[in-house]
């Protein structure tokens, strides 16, 4: 890629609203959120240019070329560990989903914990992090910005040049992205799951549609029916019964 599309910490710390304590970019990293668990200040944003272990759900690889997407990272000490913090990645996709809309982007939403999707292609997605010893989170968002092409992905995807129809530039997503991200992190302290899910309506791409998912190596089926107030996926079952599962299962399909 051309050195105008590289990220530019200088840019980004005089063009933010918000009050991030130090910006990080590097040309080259394992993983950005393993770069942020061994730093004590707070709160920090990390970027890479490019990642060589970047991980998304599940322990999953996250595939990263150089100079092309987001790979983001930031961390966050709440006052107090929040009762609410399992509904804190559903937050984040809202969040990110806001910003993409910020672009002229239609038509994308958010699969069920926190993948981003377009016309049900990957756009991106997050990972977060916590520890019951600590009040403080990690959070790690991928977001395909301009690539072409990727190796090895299993999936349908897009990026947000092909949905757009040309480059985007990366420093001004990334203003647009933190800001959003600092606003959704003051705002979760004081959040309510009435509030989550009203928000969470407008982005739900599983709505009333039909889903598959593993539970224990057993393939389920049913009717999504939205999140309740833990953020647990709703499926109502070929018994009629509606249940409520956590995001222990994996592969949700629709």
């Amino acid at each position: 890629m051309d050195n105008k599309n590289k990220i530019d910490a200088g840019y980004l710390a005089r063009h933010f609203e918000t009050q991030w304590s130090e910006i990080k970019v590097f040309e080259v990293i394992d993983s950005t959120s393993s770069w942020l668990k061994e730093q004590t200040e707070y709160p920090l944003v990390c970027l890479a240019e490019e990642q060589t272990n970047g991980r998304g759900r599940n322990g999953n690889r996250w595939h990263s070329p150089d100079a092309e997407n987001i790979y983001l990272s930031f961390n966050w000490l709440f006052g107090s560990q929040p009762k609410h913090l399992p509904l804190l990645s559903l937050w984040i996709g809202i969040a990110v989903a806001q910003a993409i809309e910020s672009l002229g982007v239609n038509g994308h939403g958010i699969k069920w914990p926190n993948d981003l999707y377009w016309l049900n292609k990957k756009l991106g997605g997050i990972l977060i992090e916590t520890s019951s010893a600590s009040s403080g989170v990690i959070v790690g968002i991928g977001v395909n910005t301009n690539v072409l092409v990727i190796d090895g992905v299993d999936q349908p995807w897009t990026s947000l040049s092909n949905i757009l129809g040309g480059t985007v530039d990366r420093n001004k997503l990334l203003i647009t992205l933190l800001d959003e991200l600092w606003r959704a992190m003051i705002a979760f302290q004081q959040l309510t799951p009435d509030t989550l899910r009203l928000s969470w309506s407008k982005w739900d791409l599983l709505q009333d549609k039909q889903v598959s998912f593993q539970k224990n190596g057993e393939i389920l089926e049913g009717i999504a029916r939205g999140i309740n107030a833990s953020g647990y996926l709703l499926v109502e079952m070929l018994s009629g019964d509606v249940i409520a599962f956590n995001t222990s299962i994996s592969k949700v399909r629709w």
